[in-house]
C-alpha cells in the first residue's frame, strides 16, 4: 500500500466562498459543489479549475445533498429547508420543488437520482425516505418509514431497487422502488454526520451493495442476503462517504481517502490531506475523485494515483472473466439487463470487427442464438469456436443445441466431451452444468439426485453455496417449494462473493436466474399454502416447516410467511385465532398450532329469515342509505401487510364502558353490541376505554365472496377503488346513487334489486360474529388485545345502525 500527500501527485485546487457541503460530477467532468450559504457552482476540470455557468445557483438554506443526474440534465438539491428542489443543469434555473404535503418535516439529508434520470429519492431527518418523479413531483409511494435520520440514499443500477442508510441501529434496508416492499434489512449504523455524506454504493451489476459506516465497509450480497465486512483507516468519529466505478471503492474518512480493491478486499493506496474530507465524488468517466473540504475541492487525477489494473476500462472494452469464459464488459452488461437480441447483435458486431474472432466470442453467441431458437446458425458458431480452439465453453455451446430441440441422448453424450479438454479445476462446475443438463432434458429426478450428491461431497471442503443456489432452483422449476425455500436458506450461511462468478456462467448458459430465489420460494409456497383452503393445514404445513430452525428464530419464520399469505392473497381468516401474538404482528399468532382451534362461523341465513329482515331494515334505511353502505362495504381494498404493519379493513365498535368482573374476566360495553365478556392476561386501561374497540373483520362473510354490483354510470374498474385513507373512516360518494334511482324505486326493477341486495348485505352485517379486541396506541395504530378465548358477539339482528363505521386500522 501507497499513501500519498496531496502534493505529491497532480491535483486541482478549487476555492469556494462557504465552507463547501457536498460535490458532484456532471456527465461532462463538470465539478458540482455546493457551500453553507446555499449556492451552488460549476467548475471545468478540463480548464484546470475555471469557473463556468454564470450566476450560481441558490438554495434557500445549507444544502446537505447535490447529485446530477446521469443524462446531465438535472441538478437535485436538498438541505436544512424541508423540501427537495430540481434545476435544470443547462438553463440552472429551478423547474420544480418538493413541497407542501409531499415535503418532509425537517432537514433532507440526502438525495439520488436513478439511472435512467425519470426519479429521485430523498432521505430526512424525520426518519423517512421517499421517491418522487424528476419532471411532475409526484411521490411515487408511500414514504419509507425509519426509526431513526435517514441520511444515504441509493438507488440500484436497474432504477427497481432502493437502498437506505440511516444513522444509528436499528437501521435502513433494500427496497422494492415501484411497490415501496422491504426487501430486507440492512444491520449497519453508518454513524455520525449528514452533510455530503454518500455511506452507500452498488457494484455495477447490481449484486453488491456497500455501506461504509465507522471503522468499515460493510457488503451486502443481494441474491443471497450474506453480509461481509473488512476494516478501513480510522476516521477519529468523523462521516464516512464511498464512492465507485465497480473497480475500486474510494472511501473517505477523517483527513485520509483510501482506494480498496472490492474483490480482495485490500487497500491499493491511500492519499492524505490537510483539511477534514468532508464528502468525495467520482466522474463519470472514472478518471478523477472530487474530495470537499472546508476551504474548497480538490480534484485528482486517478491515472497518478491507482495502477493501470483499475483504470484500463477507461480506454478500452474491458474483458470480464468468468469460470470456463471470458465476455466484453458491454457484453455481460447485456446478458445481466436481460436482452438477448441486444446481446447477440452486440456479439455479432464484436465477431464482424475481429479479423480473428475469439473461440469464446463464437461459443458465447452460440449460446445466445441457441436461447432465441436459432439452432443451425447456433451450431454453426459452437462449431467454429472448437475448430479455433477446443475448450470446455465450446463443447458447452454445442451440446446446449441438441437439447433445445429434444435430442436429449445426443446432448448429454456432447456434454461428456467437455471433460477431456477443461481444466483439472473446472471440473466441480462442469459436474454442476451436466446436472443442469440433465434437468434441462427432462431427466429432472435424476439431475436433483446428482447434484444433491455433489453437494454432499463440497460442503465443507469448499463453501458449496452457488450449488445451493442452483439446487434451489431446480426445486423451483419442479414445484417443490417447501424443498426450495428449506434449501435457499442455507445459502446465506455459505455462499460466498467468490461464488458468484459461477452462477453466472450458469446464467450465460442455461439463462437461469438466481436474482431473489428465495424470495420467490417464498412467494411460491405462500400461494400454494394458501390454494390449499384449510386454515388447519396452513398450519400444520408452517409447523412442520419451521421445526427444524433453532426454536428463537421459529416465530419470525412462520410470521412472515404470513404476512407474505395475507399480503398477496388478502386472506383475513388467518387472524380468527385466540391465545399469544407474535412479535412480528400483534393479529398473528406466536405459534401456528392455534389454527387447529374451530372459529366461530356465523351460520348463512335462511330464506325465510333473510326476507324478514331485509323488510325489517327498509323502515331504517332508505335506498340511499343502504346503497352507500353497499358501496362502502363492497368497495374496501383486501388487508395488506406494509412494512410490517396490517393495514385492516373492518366495521368498528366503540367501546363505551370496561369494567373488570373478576380475574381476568372483563365485560365492555360497546356502541350497537351491548355488553361483551372476554377474558385476557392483558392490564387495560380501565380509564382511558376510548382507546378500545371491538371490530369485525371478516367483510368476505358480509359480500358471501360475490363481486360487487355494476352500478349505474359505474363502468370503470377504477371506480372500485378504496374510499378510505388508512386509520381514517370511509367517506361515501352518495351523488352516485342517482335521485332518478329514488324516484323510479317503486316502479324500476333493476332499482328494487338493488336495494334489496345492499339491504341483505346490511343483514348479514347483523348476524355473530367473532370479534377483534384493538388498543390505539400513542402513534394513532392500533395493537391487537390477546384474548385468552375467542370473543363471541351475539349479534345485532336487525338492529344495525345506520351510522355504522366502517375503516381501515392501521395494526401493529
Amino acid at each position: 500500500m501507497t499513501v500519498r500527500n496531496t502534493m505529491s501527485a497532480k491535483a486541482i485546487e478549487l476555492t469556494t466562498q462557504k465552507n463547501l457541503m457536498c460535490v458532484a460530477f456532471k456527465p461532462d467532468g463538470v465539478v458540482v459543489g455546493a457551500d453553507k450559504s446555499g449556492a451552488i457552482r460549476q467548475w471545468s476540470i478540463s480548464d484546470v479549475g475555471v469557473e463556468v455557468g454564470g450566476l450560481a445557483m441558490k438554495f434557500n438554506g445549507i444544502v446537505y445533498a447535490t447529485v446530477v443526474s446521469a443524462d446531465g440534465k438535472w441538478i437535485v438539491t436538498s438541505g436544512s429547508g424541508r423540501s427537495v428542489v430540481v434545476w435544470s443543469a443547462l438553463t440552472h434555473q429551478q423547474v420544480l420543488e418538493v413541497a407542501d404535503h409531499d415535503t418532509h418535516t425537517s432537514f433532507v439529508c440526502a438525495v439520488d437520482v436513478s439511472s435512467d434520470s425519470r426519479l429521485f429519492a430523498s432521505g430526512s431527518h424525520d426518519k423517512t425516505a421517499r421517491i418522487f418523479d424528476i419532471t411532475s413531483g409526484a411521490r411515487l409511494i408511500t414514504p419509507l418509514l425509519h426509526n431513526t435520520s435517514v441520511i444515504g440514499v441509493r438507488f440500484s443500477p436497474d432504477t427497481n431497487r432502493i437502498a437506505t442508510a440511516t444513522q444509528n441501529y436499528p437501521c435502513g434496508g433494500v427496497y422494492d422502488t415501484y411497490s415501496g416492499d422491504k426487501l430486507f434489512e440492512i444491520s449497519v449504523g453508518v454513524g455520525p454526520g449528514w452533510a455530503g455524506t454518500t455511506p452507500l454504493a452498488w457494484s455495477a451489476d447490481g449484486q453488491q451493495l456497500f455501506a461504509a459506516s465507522q471503522g468499515k465497509i460493510s457488503c451486502l450480497d443481494t441474491s443471497t442476503f450474506s453480509r461481509s465486512e473488512w476494516p478501513i483507516h480510522d476516521s477519529n468519529g468523523q462521516q464516512v462517504s464511498i464512492v465507485t466505478n465497480s473497480k475500486f471503492i474510494a472511501c473517505s474518512a477523517g483527513s485520509s481517502v483510501s482506494f480498496w480493491d472490492p474483490s480482495s478486499r485490500k487497500e491499493i493506496t491511500r492519499i492524505n490531506h490537510t483539511a477534514l474530507v468532508t464528502c468525495i465524488a467520482i466522474s463519470c468517466d472514472g478518471r478523477h475523485l472530487a474530495c470537499g473540504h472546508s476551504t474548497g475541492i480538490t480534484v485528482h487525477t486517478l491515472q497518478e494515483l491507482l495502477p493501470e489494473l483499475y483504470l484500463h476500462a477507461l480506454d478500452s472494452p474491458s474483458v470480464s472473466r468468468l469460470p470456463l469464459m471470458r465476455v466484453r464488459e458491454t457484453v455481460l452488461q447485456s446478458l445481466i439487463a436481460g436482452n438477448p437480441i441486444e446481446t447477440e447483435s452486440v456479439l455479432s458486431d464484436e465477431i464482424a470487427e475481429s479479423s480473428n474472432p475469439s473461440h469464446e466470442a463464437l461459443a458465447t453467441r452460440a449460446i445466445i442464438r441457441a436461447h432465441l431458437g436459432e439452432w443451425k446458425t447456433a451450431t454453426e458458431d459452437a462449431e467454429m469456436s472448437l475448430k479455433i480452439k477446443r475448450s470446455p465453453i465450446g463443447q458447452i455451446a454445442k451440446s446446449v443445441g441438441p437439447a433445445g430441440i429434444g435430442q436429449e441422448e445426443a446432448a448429454l453424450e456432447e456434454f461428456d466431451l467437455t471433460f477431456h479438454s477443461c481444466n483439472p479445476n473446472d471440473i466441480e462446475l462442469l459436474l454442476v452444468i451436466k446436472s443442469i443438463l440433465a434437468f434441462v432434458c427432462n431427466k429432472r429426478q435424476e439431475a436433483i439426485s446428482r447434484l444433491r450428491s455433489l453437494v454432499n461431497g463440497v460442503v465443507g471442503e469448499t463453501s458449496g453455496g452457488y450449488h445451493f443456489q442452483v439446487l434451489g432452483n431446480m426445486y423451483l422449476k419442479q414445484g417443490n417449494y417447501e424443498d426450495a425455500v428449506r434449501t435457499l436458506g442455507l445459502v446465506k450461511a455459505s455462499f460466498t462473493p467468490d461464488e458468484r462468478g459461477p452462477l453466472m456462467t450458469i446464467h450465460i448458459i442455461f439463462n437461469w436466474n438466481f436474482q431473489n430465489l428465495e424470495s420467490v420460494a417464498w412467494q411460491r409456497l405462500c400461494e400454494t399454502l394458501y390454494s390449499s383452503g384449510s386454515i388447519k393445514e396452513i398450519g400444520e404445513t408452517l409447523q412442520k416447516m419451521v421445526a427444524p430452525l433453532p426454536e428463537n428464530e421459529r416465530e419470525a419464520a412462520h410470521g412472515h410467511i404470513l404476512q407474505e399469505i395475507i399480503r398477496r392473497s388478502g386472506e383475513v381468516t388467518l387472524l380468527a385465532w385466540t391465545g399469544e401474538s407474535s412479535k412480528c404482528n400483534s393479529c398473528l399468532p406466536k405459534s401456528p398450532a392455534v389454527y387447529g382451534q374451530t372459529a366461530l362461523v356465523p351460520p348463512s341465513l335462511g330464506a325465510e329469515e333473510l326476507e324478514r329482515r331485509t323488510t325489517e331494515l327498509r323502515t331504517v334505511f332508505s335506498l340511499i342509505d343502504a346503497v352507500a353502505t353497499y358501496r362502502c362495504i363492497t368497495r374496501l381494498q383486501p388487508a395488506r401487510f406494509t412494512h410490517f404493519r396490517l393495514l385492516l379493513p373492518c366495521i368498528v365498535f366503540r367501546v363505551r364502558r370496561l369494567r373488570r368482573e373478576q380475574g381476568n374476566v372483563y365485560r365492555a360495553e360497546a356502541v350497537a353490541l351491548g355488553d361483551v365478556d372476554f377474558t385476557t392476561e392483558e392490564s387495560l386501561p380501565l380509564k382511558e376505554v376510548r382507546r378500545l374497540v371491538l371490530v369485525n373483520p371478516w367483510i368476505h362473510l358480509l359480500r358471501e365472496d360475490r363481486g360487487r354490483i355494476t352500478w349505474e354510470g359505474d363502468s370503470s374498474d377504477s371506480d372500485a377503488e378504496s374510499n378510505t385513507d388508512d386509520g381514517d373512516a370511509a367517506e361515501v360518494d352518495v351523488e352516485l346513487v342517482h335521485a332518478s334511482m329514488i324516484e323510479e324505486a317503486p316502479t324500476n326493477p333493476s332499482t328494487t334489486n338493488m336495494y334489496t341486495q345492499a339491504l341483505e348485505l346490511i343483514a348479514r352485517l347483523g348476524q355473530p360474529f367473532s370479534a377483534l379486541l384493538l388498543l390505539k396506541q400513542p402513534d394513532g395504530a392500533y395493537r391487537r388485545v390477546a384474548a385468552d378465548h375467542e370473543i363471541a358477539i351475539r349479534g345485532m339482528g336487525s338492529e344495525v345502525p345506520r351510522d355504522i363505521r366502517i375503516e381501515v386500522l392501521e395494526v401493529v
